[in-house]
């Protein structure tokens, strides 16, 4: 069924209003956007504000007022323009009112100069359209404008003769009904009657006259005795008398049609129209500054409209819990005065329980005397660690230096391939046998299973210990005790461990001196691959034997060691044993337990937390490639300042200057009773510019902290979207503009959007594909109220610093999602230096880190902090400023609140990272600055993307990375190789984002370095880059390559920093998903451009280049001899005689199998070009040194 829209038309002034108040009550049409009443209009306008808007919008668009006699007749042009600039709108308008909805009805007289563009619209969007015209005495209409608006009777007359002949020839021969306004106000009931019929609603004359009585009131025909005249013009009341017979039914549509040709063909009533309208227009009677005073303020009446009713709701259901509050007090009040009563005897048991108390102070005292002595012994111990530690440093000199040995030994074997492969083979039946000679160690490393798991059960114990603390006091040296002497069985078994292991390396290092030529044979295979990792691994017998006879030699000159270094022992295991060794699946449990999940810079595991937020890449919803929107929201804008006033001149300066309506925004600065001049530069602001902002308060408070203070501002506001911001920020230009239009373009679900900061942008991890991400700083982000009230704003608890991860987690926690917006763009001063180190900031943030923990974290989570605190003490000492900060500022504060956080655990089964100190992997590059630029030139840059069949899931991953960029200038250019199944995935990309250049092309398999040069001759860019189909950009990749090579015109290459990301398919096929496993930074990207390093293996990844375009025409495409390690040989070419350039950040990612098969695999194919590419690029070299042209390489 379609829909149906009531549109209501006729002159302003002419009931229009009245007809519409009675169409909404017979419809039964609630609306929540109509404009409020007025002076003049008592009775309600009952107009759609946002039709309103629009309408007001199409007349500014033509240079025209509602009251201009010019531009009625709009030309096709016009008419197309309109529809390009405001069609989208009028749809999105409609859709909103009828979604569930199959009627709807709207009035603004405006709309009848644009009848053909809302007709065109109802059209598009296959809607019914049906037409109600008020009719009213055209001299009473213009003496109402008269008295309203100050026209001449005759200038009024003639809007109304143009206001009419523009509707019926428009409408006349639609669904139309004309009712006439005096008749209805007379007290007649038929046009009610008509009216009812019309809309197809049944109502008899009872409820007719119900209606009429509380709607129609007859005292506001102001102007039903003023009488024509003959001096006024005739043609208003030609038109008048033709409405009249419409709605009596005395003239039929055809009549109608003859009289409008009468009326139009009367040459004498022409010259009357166009002489009074030149008239009108040459004599300046249309009181311009009195009508542009009267529009300013029905537009400002639009805008405050909202916010009134916003207002009200919020006011009403104040006063609503306000008496809920009174009722709940009065019951209260009563409970009050019994437990008074009860208190007062529980004061007398208090006073000898206080006695008691004293008592156990005194033994906690004596306590604390024998813990200092034990912690002088811990001391002592530590000192034998660090001896220990010298000593294990000269055994890895040592070593290194037998490895330098080795491979001068190694570098000397030039034997037969064949025959190494053969000596191969005979190893690998020997490393059968000792395979079976590990089998004794494997059954034993399912017994120390057992006293693996007592350990943690006596971790767990100690977490339950932690929990009973409040109850008895008591029982902490009884726990304490356990503790010791499970810590001193723990010692006992790693000591068996250790023997163990002992005789086992005997044996094997017989069998490696048996093997030793072999070894020395797999060394050489390695070297010549230049990839450590894989060389290793390629041999099984040195993946086993050399590690136990490392750990051999530690052991050995191994002293007896502290805590500590049991922790470091079981990393030392952990990284020794195979993976297929059941006890290390233990030995990570243990070491997550006392590390508190903690991982290495150049390895980052991969959490549930963190896959949770890469989990959505697959939506096809995301939101990518958003445009700015038309019409923008009020918004609050929260700032919390203490002591810092100084940064408020280049705040406001940058406030002040968005492209975003200040208008718009209510500015709320909340003052934590600052000492110094901050209050009084913020009111000299206030002053110079209240004018300028919707509203402009400060609020002064008692210092209660960051989170308490914003949560104070949020209180003085109302609107939707909420922007938290620190003072030491600067906006850029169109900072909110973009924020908000990503945001209002958002699901409902998202909830938090952070803004990029520069210089130095925040290193945690955001997905590049669905911008989501674990948490936002709260110097600068944007927060929907409604998300916000709902979780109860900031944890007040939290004084500074972590305040905003906590906020992030408990609107995660809840189901929202939380994403990074890189277009925003703020700079942010925090940091004089890099590197800095805060106290303020070291000490919250410890304290939020470990509070967090206990509200968000697993057991694991929770026990970490215990080594993490130990360390701490340990490196600084209990009486170093840092410890004595640490002991007061987080040890006393985490006891007093570990309860509190622990009973109001998180809701949900989301998972949250931790590691160390910190929540989420960090980007390399976290003071990297961006080079400046005053150019406000952006070439053109071309993304090259190469896929195939059935591929479109990781296609549209490194698609949607590429849309996310905050470059504005690319062209993406994508190339299937023998094959064209995925044209109609790039086609709807395209439609989908039609300002974003997506070039798509299907080329017969001829592989993957032909398909890259065909691209590469399609690219305009001046500059050009890679994706492998399989990889990602960060959002800042483009942005960050272009600067550093427009900075530098000697660059003509640069290449950043990279993940590695070892990736497990779910299964054959893409689509039953992946896991991403291990997130690992490439140290051989990370090193100052080498050409002779260059020369000896591939330093880039290809999606980590960007290069200019002259290169690709100096030295020709990819070579299609290669299909593998082409890359490599194209750098070769393209750095003979350009340097390329280390951008020291991390801004993209690249997939490798996580599988040690199939990483073995595809290194071996790598090991089968690479004396192919060797001699390739030997060519190539000479080649260019002699000054010969480059190879153009066919297709």
């Amino acid at each position: 069924m379609s829909s149906t829209v009531h549109i209501i038309l006729g002159m302003h002034r002419s009931g229009t209003s009245l007809v519409s108040h009675l169409v909404h009550r017979l419809l039964s049409i609630e609306s929540d956007s109509l404009l409020e009443s007025g002076k003049d209009n008592p009775q309600g306008f009952w107009e759609d504000t946002e039709v309103l808007q629009l309408n007001i919008n199409l007349l500014r668009s033509l240079g025209v007022e509602w009251n201009s006699l010019s531009q009625f007749d709009i030309s096709a042009s016009d008419l197309d323009n309109l529809l390009g600039e405001f069609g989208n709108e009028a749809s999105a308008i409609l859709k909103r009112k009828l979604h569930g909805a199959v009627t709807w009805s709207f009035k603004d007289p405006r709309t009848t100069r644009f009848l053909a563009f809302w007709k065109k619209v109802l059209e598009i969007d296959n809607i019914q359209g049906k037409y109600i015209f008020c009719n009213r005495n055209p001299l009473a209409v213009a003496h109402s404008l008269k008295d309203r608006n100050g026209f001449s009777l005759e200038y009024g007359l003639i809007l109304y003769g143009l206001y009419v002949e523009t509707a019926i020839t428009e409408i006349l021969d639609d669904d139309l009904l004309v009712i006439d306004y005096e008749t209805m106000m007379g007290g007649s009931l038929e046009p009610l009657s008509e009216l009812a019929t019309f809309l197809g609603v049944s109502a008899n004359s009872d409820e007719l006259h119900k209606l009429s009585e509380s709607i129609v009131d007859v005292s506001l025909d102001h102007h039903k005795r003023h009488r024509r005249t003959n001096n006024l013009p005739k043609v208003p009341f030609s038109w008048a008398a033709l409405l009249s017979g419409m709605s009596s039914g005395a003239l039929t549509k055809a009549d109608a049609h003859s009289q409008i040709q009468r009326i139009s063909k009367d040459e004498s009533t022409t010259r009357e129209i166009l002489s009074l309208a030149d008239n009108f227009r040459m004599s300046g009677e249309l009181k311009g500054q009195q009508l542009e005073t009267t529009t300013q303020k029905n537009e400002k009446l639009v805008r405050d409209n909202g916010q009134l009713r916003a207002d009200v709701i919020s006011l009403k259901a104040g006063v609503d819990l306000q008496n809920q509050k009174v009722e709940e007090l009065e019951v209260d009040l009563g409970k009050a005065a019994s437990k008074v009563e009860e208190l007062e005897v529980d004061l007398g048991k208090a006073a000898s329980w206080e006695e008691e108390q004293s008592r156990v102070i005194g033994d906690l005292k004596k306590q604390e005397i024998r813990l200092n002595q034990k912690v002088e012994e811990l001391e002592a111990d530590l000192g034998k660690a660090a001896s220990w530690e010298e000593e294990q440093s000269r055994v890895i000199g040592d070593l290194r230096k037998q490895e330098i040995r080795l491979r001068e030994d190694i570098s000397k074997l030039t034997r037969d391939l064949k025959v190494e492969i053969s000596s191969l083979e005979v190893q690998a039946a020997k490393i059968a046998k000792l395979e079976t000679s590990l089998e004794d160690a494997s059954k034993w490393s399912e017994n120390k299973e057992k006293d693996i798991a007592e350990l943690e059960t006596s971790l767990e114990s100690a977490l339950k210990w932690n929990e009973k603390q409040r109850i008895d006091i008591s029982e902490l040296n009884m726990q304490i005790g356990t503790l010791s002497k499970k810590h001193e069985d723990s010692e006992r078994k790693i000591a068996n461990l250790s023997n163990k292991i002992d005789e086992k390396s005997v044996e094997l290092e017989e069998t490696q001196r048996e093997n030793e030529s072999e070894l020395r044979r797999v060394w050489e295979i390695a070297e010549q691959h230049r990839l450590d990792y894989l060389e290793v691994t390629s041999s099984r017998s040195w993946k086993y034997t050399a590690p136990i006879r490392s750990l051999r030699a530690v052991i050995l000159r191994r002293p007896r060691v502290g805590p500590g270094a049991i922790k470091r022992s079981i990393v030392f295991l952990l990284d020794l044993f195979p993976d297929k060794w059941e006890l290390t699946n233990r030995l990570v449990r243990l070491k997550q337990i006392m590390s508190g999940k903690a991982v290495e810079s150049d390895s980052l595991d991969t959490k549930e937390g963190h896959l949770e937020i890469i989990s959505n890449r697959q939506s096809a919803n995301l939101l990518l490639s958003i445009e700015d929107i038309a019409t923008f929201p009020a918004i609050d804008i929260s700032v919390v300042s203490y002591n810092n006033g100084k940064f408020i001149p280049a705040f406001m300066a940058s406030l002040l200057s968005q492209s975003y309506p200040t208008e718009l925004i209510n500015l709320v600065v909340v003052d934590n009773t600052s000492t110094d001049d901050t209050l009084s530069i913020w009111k000299k602001f206030h002053d110079q510019h209240v004018d300028q902002f919707h509203s402009f308060e400060i609020l002064v408070r008692p210092n209660l902290g960051f989170g308490c203070g914003h949560h104070a501002g949020f209180g003085q506001t109302s609107s939707e979207f909420v922007l938290v911001s620190n003072l030491d920020i600067e906006f850029t230009g169109q900072a909110l503009q973009k924020l908000l239009s990503f945001a209002v373009q958002d699901q409902e679900s998202t909830a938090q959007w952070e803004l990029r900061q520069q210089p130095y942008e925040h290193p945690k991890f955001y997905d590049p594909v669905t911008l989501e991400t674990a948490w936002s700083s709260g110097a600068c982000f944007l927060v929907r109220r409604s998300a916000y009230e709902d979780i109860g704003g900031f944890e007040k608890r939290i004084f500074l610093y972590g305040e905003d991860v906590e906020l992030s987690f408990r609107l995660r926690d809840r189901g929202h999602k939380v994403k990074y917006v890189p277009s925003a763009v703020v700079y942010h001063y925090t940091y004089e230096e890099e590197n800095e180190v805060k106290p303020l900031q070291f000490y919250g943030s410890t304290l939020a880190n470990s509070l967090l923990r206990i509200r968000y974290g697993n057991i694991g989570d929770i026990m970490g902090m215990i080594p993490m605190y130990s360390d701490l003490f340990a490196s600084h000492g209990f009486r170093s400023e840092i410890g004595k900060g640490l002991i007061k500022n987080n040890t006393l504060k985490l006891a007093a609140l570990f309860f509190p956080f622990l009973v109001s655990r998180k809701h949900s089964n989301r998972k949250f990272s931790f590691r160390g100190w910190d929540y989420e992997m960090s980007r390399e590059g976290a003071f990297y600055t961006l080079p400046t630029s005053n150019s406000d030139n952006f070439p053109l840059v071309s993304i090259i993307i190469r896929t195939y069949e059935n591929r479109d899931y990781w296609l549209r991953e490194a698609l949607n990375s590429v849309l996310n960029q905050s470059y504005p200038n690319i062209e993406v250019i994508i190339v299937e190789d023998g094959s064209d199944s995925q044209v109609d995935f790039v086609a709807k990309m395209q439609h989908r984002y039609p300002t974003r250049t997506l070039v798509y092309e299907s080329l017969p398999k001829k592989g993957r370095c032909y398909s890259a040069n065909i691209a590469l001759e399609m690219a305009k860019g001046e500059m050009v880059g890679f994706l492998d189909d399989d990889d990602l950009f960060f959002s800042d990749h483009v942005e960050t390559c272009v600067a550093e090579l427009v900075n530098d015109n000697t660059v003509h290459a640069v290449y950043c920093l990279a993940w590695e990301v070892e990736t497990k398919l779910h299964g054959e096929s893409l689509t039953e998903g992946y896991e991403e496993i291990t997130y690992r930074n490439n140290d051989i990207l990370g090193q100052e451009f080498n050409r002779e390093a260059l020369k000896a293996r591939n330093c880039f990844p290809i999606q980590a280049v960007l290069f200019r375009r002259e290169l690709y025409e100096k030295y020709g495409g990819l070579n299609i001899e290669l299909d593998n390690l082409e890359d490599w040989n194209l750098w070769i070419r393209y750095s003979a005689e350009y340097d390329f350039k280390l951008v020291p950040k991390t801004t993209s990612i690249y997939r490798t199998p996580f599988s040690k098969e199939d990483r073995l695999k595809r290194q071996e194919i790598l090991d089968d070009y690479l004396p192919l590419a060797i001699s390739i690029n030997s060519k190539d070299l000479q080649r260019i040194e002699n000054d010969k042209p480059s190879s153009n390489f066919s297709l």
